[in-house]
Parts: structure tokens; C-alpha cells; sequence
């Protein structure tokens, strides 16, 4: 090579450097996500990677900043005029992909939709609306029949459509892209199912033009595939680092990792609705004529002869809490008072005799096997520590797609799941709230957990605007909930992404992978 050919050389890895650095990226940036994409549309499926594609594309009036605190989204402010009705200040200016420009007809079209998705999931948020208001292109009201402070954190969770677009729009229409029509920081592209997302980025955003010119999501949720692609360049950063592997990401020099507390807590649901549950039997194989999961005792057995500490700090290698509510410990309403039951086989073999089970009994623990930080391998770490108090445990593990198929048909007495949410009330509302539709109770109660004293206080919580004293509520109900083992936690995640350097990401608790939040720190010639 010439000297004036390596000093032209020269000139275009500095200029390459420059671009990367001032976040000019016309190469695509690569993410390798860990769960599975099942549906574009915003109002069907509320799973945790879909709403991760929904926040690039959509926006809703309220979002949450890395912290899981409360921020304006395409709501600038809202207020409460009265007990039961909510002031919304819209954003004036924002345009949808198509140039079209956003309105409260707008957001009235997509609460309303939140009903007409044929087993959409998300009306739970919008159930407690009862009127709405358009008072101009930017400002709406919302009423609700009883007083009720949660509206706000609720529209969070509503993405914003677009009317003229979505208008009698089916979720095959958003996976062909005919309706993914948002005001969010990029457009849709393509969505291959099982293989990727492709994006491009939005340059009329409302919130800052993107870095990247294009995102590609890809579907990886193999953990050795994941890790393999960031290693190997095809990837350039990546969501759930298999914990195994976080010393071999941190030595090398190549690769940057960022790490936060998640809000989400794993947890097992415990059948308390039927007199004969499935897969629960005697050791001969003989279904039991009563449920045990019915009595507390053996609910609190199987929580003592379950060892957090050995789960987050062996098979977790210390990306993981041991944990005694269904929130973490940043999060609202969370009880500090509460601790982690203790591992304590001898205590849990005691209970389980006063209960009537002095030999044990059988039955099946159902798990993802592609979902959570090592989800199947926790599974058989517990069914391991369950049959040394003598409750003889089979693992069925499943794809993430199958398992909630089947939980939601009841087919499951001892069940794996995730939940994250930015406030302890919200998460019992969902979690072990009694079941009614009308009130946005119960959506993933697989338990069929029931307590009125519970949903009295969450019904006191949710129409407090004072947020000290919805705490308290909130924390009583966790209390109650927890201390009854209306379900059973065991760990909050420690969420993890790995990205190939000078790439950086700004961690959230929530979990989510935000394309346009990753940015390029420095280019160091070598």
C-alpha cells in the first residue's frame, strides 16, 4: 500500500468514526430479542415483546421514564377536574407516519377499539371509562363511574392508533403493515414472523429524531444462538444475557453490558378455585380427592421448601433478588417489611402433616421454557427442593405461545409467570384481584385466588389522588395478599443487555429494549 492509499485509508475510518460517533448510522442496528413477536397489534396481544415493537412505532398519552416513575407521553399533562373526571392536554403538532395529524379523536378511537379486538387483552386499562369528552383537537376528558386515581398510569398501556387507519382494522392488518400507521420514533417495515422486525426511523418524531436510520429486531430466543450472534458481529446488541455467560461477556474487551433491578418478578400461581385441580395426585398416581393448593398450610409449605438464595445466587449467578412481593424494591407500594420466606424443609414437612399430607402428594409444575432468565432450569431446580419435603414433582415445560394457551384454558394447578408493573396495587389487580371484567380485575388470576378484604383495599387505592395514602393501601394489600400465599414469589430479575462497543444503552426497570436509547459513546483509534 502507497502512502497517499493508507492515508485516504485513514481519512475514511476517521470520517466512519465521526459518523458513528455523532449518531449518523445508515447501517441498520441489529437486536437480538429474547421472546418471540406474536402480533403488530397494539390492542390484541398484551405480551411483553409485542409492546416493546408497539413503544417504536406508537405512543401512548402516558409513558414511564427508566425508573418506572410516571412521565407526559402524548398527553403534555392531565389533572383531575372531579372525583371521576380527567383532564388530558394533548401534544399540538404531532404528525402519524402517513403526515396526518393526531387528535383526541384519535385517542377516543383507540380506547374504544380496546373493546372491539376480538379477545383483545388490553380493556383491562380502559374498563373503568364511562365518558368521553372532546373539548377541542387537544383537550379531552375522561370520566369513570366511581372515583379513580389509577386513570393516568392505566393509558400508559393504551397505544394511540390512528383512526382513518385502523378503522375497522383487523390484527392481520397490522401484521401486513396496511394499518401500522403510529406517531412513534420509526415506521414499519416488514415483520417476518419467527425471524424479525425491520423499522425505519421517523424523522418528524415529536421526541428527537432517532440515531438510527433502520432497526431490525431479530427473534432469537435460544440463549446460545443470542450470545453467539453478538459475538460473532451479526448481532449488535442483545436482551437477557444468559447468566451463565455474564463473565465471559465482561472480560471481553469487545462488548459493554448494562444492568438494572427489574420490575419483574417470577412467581408461581397456585390452583384455589376447584376441588380437583389437574396434575395434582397421590404418589400412585391417583387423583386427590380435595385440592391441597386450597389450604394455606400447604401453600406455605411449598414456599419454605423452596431456596431463593441458592436460585438467585447459584443458578441466577447473582443476577436475581430473592423475593417476598409481587413488585421489586424500587417500585411503588412495595412492603420493605416483608421478607423472603426462609428456606426452612423441616418447617414445610410439619405443615404439610398438619394439613392432612404427612407422605406428600404429586403433582405437575408447568413452566416456559423460552420466556424468562433461565425459566426451565428454575423449574427443575424447584421440583428438586419440593421433593425433599416429599411433594413429587414433573416438570412440563412449554414454548411461551403453547404455555399461555393452556394457562389461560386452566389446564395448569402449578404455574410459572412473569409480571412487571410500575405499582404493587396495579400488579395484585391483574395478579390476584377476584376475577371481574368489569372492573379490570383478574386478567392472569390463574388462581382464581379470592379475597374481598383484598379488593376492598385496592378499590380504596385506586380512587385515593393522594398518592401517600395509596401507598399505605397498596402496601396493606400486598401484605394481606403475600402473607396468605395467594401466589408464591421467588426472584426479581436483574435485567441485563450486552451490546458490542462503543454502543451504550440507558437500562430501564421495565425491561423494555428501546432502539432509539442505545447511542454510540466514543470511537478510539487503536
Amino acid at each position: 500500500m502507497s502512502p497517499g492509499d493508507a492515508m485516504r485509508l485513514l481519512r475514511l475510518l476517521f470520517a466512519a468514526a465521526i459518523l458513528w460517533v455523532s449518531g449518523a448510522h445508515a447501517a441498520p442496528l441489529r437486536i437480538g430479542l429474547a421472546a418471540d413477536v406474536t402480533s403488530m397489534d397494539p390492542h390484541f396481544l398484551n405480551l411483553q415483546p409485542n409492546v416493546n415493537i408497539s413503544w417504536h412505532v406508537f405512543d401512548a398519552l402516558t409513558h414511564v421514564d427508566e425508573d418506572a416513575r410516571l412521565i407526559p407521553g402524548l398527553a403534555e399533562s392531565w389533572r383531575p377536574v372531579d372525583a371521576m373526571t380527567w383532564e388530558f392536554r394533548l401534544r399540538k403538532g404531532v404528525r402519524f407516519h402517513d403526515g396526518s395529524e393526531f387528535s383526541a379523536e384519535d385517542v377516543v378511537f383507540s380506547i374504544e377499539r380496546t373493546f372491539k379486538v376480538p379477545n383483545g387483552q388490553f380493556r383491562t386499562f380502559t374498563q373503568r371509562i364511562v365518558g368521553k369528552e372532546i373539548l377541542g383537537p387537544h383537550t379531552l376528558r375522561l370520566r369513570t363511574a366511581a372515583p379513580y386515581a389509577m386513570l393516568p398510569y392505566d393509558l400508559d398501556s393504551v397505544f394511540i392508533v390512528s383512526k382513518k387507519s385502523a378503522a375497522g382494522a383487523r390484527p392481520e392488518d397490522f401484521d401486513s403493515g396496511k394499518a401500522m400507521n403510529g406517531t412513534g420514533p420509526f415506521r414499519f417495515v416488514r415483520f417476518a414472523r419467527g425471524d424479525r422486525v425491520d423499522l425505519a426511523r421517523y424523522d418528524a418524531y415529536w421526541g428527537g429524531r432517532s440515531p438510527w436510520e433502520a432497526v431490525s429486531f431479530r427473534i432469537v430466543p435460544t440463549d446460545p444462538a443470542r450470545l453467539a450472534g453478538l459475538l460473532s458481529g451479526d448481532l449488535d446488541a442483545i436482551e437477557q444475557v444468559p447468566t451463565a455467560d455474564l463473565p465471559r461477556v465482561r472480560s471481553d474487551s469487545r462488548l459493554a453490558i448494562a444492568q438494572k433491578v427489574s420490575w419483574r418478578t417470577i412467581f408461581f400461581h397456585l390452583d384455589q378455585y376447584r376441588d380437583r385441580a389437574p396434575g395434582l395426585t397421590d404418589k400412585s398416581g391417583r387423583a386427590l380427592e380435595r385440592n391441597p393448593l386450597r389450604d394455606r398450610r400447604v401453600r406455605q409449605a411449598l414456599s419454605e421448601a423452596i431456596d431463593r438464595k441458592v436460585i438467585a445466587e447459584r443458578l441466577m449467578d447473582g443476577a436475581a433478588l430473592p423475593a417476598s412481593n409481587l413488585v421489586s424494591p424500587p417500585v411503588f407500594g412495595y412492603p420493605p417489611d416483608l421478607k423472603p420466606d426462609p428456606y426452612d424443609p423441616e418447617g414445610a414437612r410439619r405443615l404439610l402433616a398438619e394439613a392432612g399430607y404427612p407422605e406428600g402428594f404429586a403433582m405437575t409444575l408447568a413452566a416456559p421454557n423460552n420466556r424468562y432468565v433461565n425459566d426451565e432450569q428454575i423449574a427443575q431446580a424447584v421440583a428438586q427442593m419440593l421433593a425433599r419435603v416429599g411433594v413429587r414433582v414433573r416438570v412440563e415445560s412449554l414454548p411461551m405461545s403453547t404455555y399461555l394457551s393452556k394457562a389461560r384454558k386452566g389446564d395448569f394447578a402449578f404455574a410459572m409467570l412473569g409480571w412487571g408493573s410500575f405499582s404493587g396495587d396495579l400488579a395484585l389487580r391483574s395478579l390476584v384481584a377476584t376475577a371481574d371484567p368489569k372492573k379490570g380485575f383478574g386478567a392472569f388470576n390463574w388462581s382464581g385466588y379470592s379475597n374481598a378484604r383484598l379488593d376492598e383495599l385496592l378499590e380504596r387505592a385506586f380512587a385515593s389522588v393522594d398518592e401517600k395514602r395509596r401507598e399505605l393501601l397498596a402496601r396493606d394489600a400486598m401484605r394481606l395478599a403475600m402473607r396468605d400465599y395467594a401466589v408464591i414469589p421467588l426472584h426479581h430479575q436483574i435485567a441485563t443487555w450486552a451490546m458490542r462497543k462503543p454502543l451504550a444503552y440507558a437500562p430501564r426497570s421495565d425491561e423494555f429494549t428501546f432502539a432509539h436509547h442505545f447511542r454510540a459513546q466514543s470511537a478510539q483509534p487503536k
